[in-house]
């Protein structure tokens, strides 16, 4: 069976550095490698075709997407109350776990640096 296969040959990402991430700018590649975290994506470029325009999705029907999540989120709403449910349950005795575990004396500290 063939596959397809994306092959980008040229991006370009436009950040808005008046993002929180970049004020103040003092090194560009460490600010964005460190503390962008996406929301300073303005616009995003491939291969010539405009993909992000001043931070809305060109390439997908955002309003479709997103009354299909809501369809989606209703019938996965009562699946995720039975996990919390359960969850709720179960927390007492995994906080019990927990404490015996830490009670347990290793002979040594558990955090570098600590004795």
């Amino acid at each position: 069976m063939p596959t397809k296969r994306l092959l980008i040959r040229g991006g370009l990402v436009l950040f808005d550095l008046a993002d929180p991430a970049f004020v103040p700018l003092n090194d560009a590649a460490r600010q964005l490698v460190y503390a962008e975290t996406g929301r300073g994506v303005e616009t995003v470029i491939v291969n010539g075709r405009v993909i992000l325009d001043k931070r809305r999705v060109t390439t997908l029907n955002e309003p479709k997407l997103r009354d299909a999540v809501g369809e989606a989120m209703e019938k996965f709403r009562p699946e995720a109350e039975r996990v919390v449910a359960n969850a709720r349950r179960l927390t007492p005795y995994l906080l019990e776990a927990d404490r015996r575990v830490w009670e347990q004396d290793l002979g040594f500290g558990r955090y570098i640096g600590r004795r």
